[in-house]
């Protein structure tokens, strides 16, 4: 799981601005709290611009640290079926 997702915070943040349908154009900000579940608390900003004809754009601000790295083996997870190892980086 990702502890903050900015896809879906601008997915939402468009959703929530489409319903109030400004009479002309307007950014609407909302502030998301995502990870505290998962001990990897993090804030999001997300904001859609909304007007009468529905929402045009979305914009998505904030940081990110690497808390972590982990690799998978392929192997693990297709059961030895004989798919190849991707390269190293």
């Amino acid at each position: 799981e990702d502890p903050a997702t900015g896809v879906a915070a601008a997915a939402l943040a468009a959703y929530l601005a489409a319903e109030l349908r400004p009479a002309r154009p307007t950014w609407i900000p909302i502030t998301i709290d995502q990870g505290d579940a998962m001990g990897q608390p993090s804030w999001v900003r997300a904001a859609a611009l909304a007007g009468p004809d529905g929402t045009t754009r979305t914009s998505v601000t904030g940081r990110a640290v690497r808390t972590g790295q982990v690799q998978l083996s392929l192997r693990a997870i297709t059961g030895e079926r004989g798919l190849p190892e991707p390269e190293p980086r």
